[in-house]
């Protein structure tokens, strides 16, 4: 079969990182969409693409940050082709702008690949060599970074929300697996609201919804909170840090006047099956994301979410301290 060029692997098996999504329509069971795609032409991440085009060079990054004082962002991937060029795009943003890109570009040369470079004769470009490869960290004119980099025919582009320490994570994370040491943040400014209460009331969120108990420890160190212009959705979440165990949490909590919209965000996780926790007539889905433990629930126009390093009985505990679902 292989030697036929037919994808013997492709047919008997599939293997992805998953998303969570909920499902407002109500034509799934579980009340969220599934996370296995029929669609060939959907990628659940941007390495996937990359080897359904047979694409063996490491060009997409692993790491995929959270941005303080917010979830972690969405992800959005597309392959388009045009004048023989491949383009590979996975995207991370959040819904004000914010966040990461990642480009990868199959030329139809090296020296094709070569005019992909960003700022190579620049005085203030970063040249970083790591894992036996030159990648180019220029700064952009509103404060990021873009960083770029070729193999062979293919080039490599990242560019966003980053400092120049992210920066150089994120061209290591694109050979090896490299966990960044972790570095409390910047507390010298305490946050606008210190509890999600205080945030949820601000924007006329109903705080029952909030939970009243976190794991022993945790700080705030930056709030947000968002009212859309148009009206029918406001938003509230708070950053925490546990300085002593090294790891962050994050509370977020929407309110949408049409229910169905409720459910548009979209969840990473791992291909760890979803855990369902059952509390006050509310389904709550405790998924992992490598490290990472995220609960999400719907409750009619109420969207709420928590993420951070937790075992599943913390977040069981978490669950069982919001006023609104207790028994």
């Amino acid at each position: 079969a292989q030697g036929m060029g037919i994808d013997l692997f492709g047919a008997i098996a599939r293997w992805s990182k998953g998303q969570f999504r909920f499902d407002t329509t109500g034509t799934q069971e579980k009340g969220y969409a599934p996370t296995i795609w029929e669609d060939d032409t959907f990628y659940s991440d941007g390495q996937a693409a990359l080897d359904a085009y047979g694409v063996e060079e490491k060009m997409m990054p692993t790491w995929n940050p959270v941005l303080p004082g917010s979830e972690v962002p969405g992800l959005e991937v597309s392959v388009t082709e045009e004048d023989g060029v491949v383009l590979f795009v996975e995207d991370h943003r959040l819904t004000d702008g914010r966040g990461y890109t990642y480009e990868v570009r199959q030329h139809q040369s090296a020296e094709a690949a070569q005019a992909d470079l960003v700022g190579v004769d620049a005085s203030d470009t970063e040249v970083y060599e790591f894992d036996g490869r030159t990648y180019y960290i220029a700064p952009a004119d509103t404060g990021e970074y873009t960083i770029t980099w070729t193999v062979g025919k293919y080039s490599g582009k990242v560019y966003g929300t980053m400092d120049l320490e992210m920066a150089k994570h994120f061209a290591r994370s694109v050979t090896q697996w490299d966990d960044i040491p972790y570095e409390p943040p910047d507390m010298s400014v305490p946050p606008e609201f210190d509890t999600i209460q205080k945030a949820m009331a601000a924007v006329g969120i109903d705080a029952q919804y909030a939970p009243a108990w976190l794991p022993e420890g945790y700080v705030p160190v930056q709030s947000s909170t968002y009212e859309s212009d148009y009206g029918g959705w406001t938003s509230a979440s708070l950053y925490y840090t546990d300085i002593q165990g090294k790891r962050d949490l994050v509370l977020g909590l929407d309110w949408y006047e049409d229910p169905s919209a409720a459910g548009g965000r979209v969840y990473e996780k791992d291909d760890t099956p979803v855990v369902e926790y059952e509390r006050g007539g509310i389904t709550f889905y405790i998924m992992n994301n490598l490290t990472r433990k995220t609960v999400a629930w719907l409750d009619g126009n109420i969207s709420g979410s928590f993420s951070g390093e937790l075992t599943v009985e913390e977040c069981q505990d978490i669950i069982d301290s919001i006023p609104a679902y207790a028994e």
